[in-house]
């Protein structure tokens, strides 16, 4: 499983300029996204280490010290949702909490 790419984002969240209870709901939904992760990772390792990876490059892109560019975090939450569109059947839960993590960062101004 992606575990040091899990702790990496919420390295980065950790980090941000944010209140605390975003970080705390933030880190929240990372800690569903890797239990989430851990249940696909038996069948499709490969697809969660590629999911895994979307989310870290959109955290990269959330919380860039230099400033967040809006382009850039859009393209990095629709290339996530990709990556977890083939699972919107069979693992609900996983597309949810990549639906939240996405609208949190949206209702954030990001």
């Amino acid at each position: 499983m992606p575990d040091r790419t899990i702790e990496h984002i919420r390295e980065k969240i950790a980090e941000a300029n944010l209140p605390d209870d975003r970080k705390d709901r933030l880190f929240d939904l990372v800690d569903e996204l890797r239990s989430e992760l851990d249940k696909i990772a038996a069948e499709h390792h490969e697809d969660a280490l590629h999911i895994a990876k979307h989310a870290e490059e959109l955290s990269l892109a959330a919380t860039d010290e230099n400033g967040v560019d809006p382009e850039k975090v859009d393209v990095s939450a629709a290339e996530l949702r990709d990556a977890v569109g083939d699972f919107e059947v069979t693992h609900p839960q996983l597309v949810k909490v990549i639906n939240g993590i996405c609208m949190m960062l949206s209702n954030l101004g990001i």
